[in-house]
């Protein structure tokens, strides 16, 4: 759960970022919104179709850590239907962290966005 503002590599704001992804008895419940301010893309997802551990290489994002996670899921893009990934870190306790908290999305269909990088605000990582 979490959000903030997505930096760049010279640590400039690059896009807002709210989320919330987690497991209900059976069913996974959450949502995820990206709003890209230097391009305007807008990402959003509605439907979660998977969350847990980090399966394979994922950007910056370790996935070996136990303050990692990964989910997907199915929403829009600018609009229109689209399939995501998204995964993060947990370094720290937003702004208080020495480590800034990571965020890698990426578009798996629909869209070829890929966005990644230091999180400035707070995402928290609860494994059960």
């Amino acid at each position: 759960t979490g959000g903030g503002s997505l930096l760049n590599s010279a640590g400039k704001i690059k896009a807002q970022v709210a989320l919330n992804a987690q497991r209900h008895g059976n069913d996974l419940v959450g949502m995820f919104r990206l709003t890209d301010l230097l391009t305007h893309e807008d990402l959003r997802i509605s439907r979660l179709t998977m969350l847990g551990s980090v399966r394979d290489a994922c950007g910056a994002v370790q996935s070996a850590s136990p303050s990692s996670m990964e989910f997907e899921g199915t929403g829009t893009y600018n609009g229109s239907p689209a399939s995501f990934r998204v995964c993060m870190q947990q370094n720290g306790n937003g702004a208080r962290g020495a480590t800034p908290d990571q965020l890698h999305v990426s578009c798996t269909a629909g869209c070829s966005y890929v966005a990644e990088g230091p999180v400035s605000g707070s995402l928290a990582v609860h494994q059960r």
